[in-house]
């Protein structure tokens, strides 16, 4: 585990240069999809998801952007998808990477397992509004969609979390008047 100094001193510091954000992004994302080092709920995607939030009070737009691009980018990979947008599937799936092919439960596995550490890394992001929830409203919305109900229970929480988070989010940032603060506090 890392502790508060090495969050502050160093991942602060290293989420405010943009020119290295991709890489260590990537870094940390590859880490956290190493199936040996477990999934969602390990020490492991706990360490990294504590990594981003430090990285993301310096440059919180630019991070959750790159994961929610991330995210987006994998929707279209799942059969599920593919079935109700038949159009968008020839743009992002080639022969190769098809899902519906004869390793499809395996694909499909490791599918899950991205978006379930991606959803997490974000789940953890919504907390402190860290996501810019105005800014990737629809983009957040359209992920929630389509993930809600879906997939491995572990999942579905994190993506009703998430959900959750959205809405608490939009409403302490469009709250102004101190009744509707009382009111925040009575929910």
């Amino acid at each position: 585990m890392t502790g508060p100094a090495i969050q502050t001193k160093v991942w602060e510091v290293i989420g405010a240069v943009p020119e290295l954000l991709d890489l260590v992004i990537e870094v940390l994302l590859a880490r956290a999809f190493d199936r040996k080092q477990g999934g969602s709920g390990s020490t492991a995607l706990s360490v990294i998801a504590d990594i981003f939030v430090s990285m993301a009070t310096r440059n919180a737009r630019l991070i959750a952007g790159k994961l929610i691009a991330r995210l987006l980018r994998l929707l279209p990979h799942f059969k599920g998808y593919r079935d109700k947008y038949p159009d968008g599937s020839s743009t992002t799936t080639t022969s190769g990477d098809d899902p519906s092919s004869s390793s499809s439960s395996s694909s499909e596995a490791d599918l899950w397992f991205q978006l379930d550490v991606l959803v997490r890394i974000l789940l953890m992001l919504s907390f402190d509004n860290l996501v810019h929830v105005q800014q990737y409203l629809p983009e957040l919305f359209h992920a929630v969609l389509l993930l809600f109900a879906t997939g491995p229970p572990v999942t579905r929480a994190t993506v009703h979390g998430l959900l959750i988070n959205i809405v608490h989010s939009l409403y302490t940032t469009l709250v102004t008047a101190d009744n509707k603060l009382q009111s925040l506090r009575l929910l």
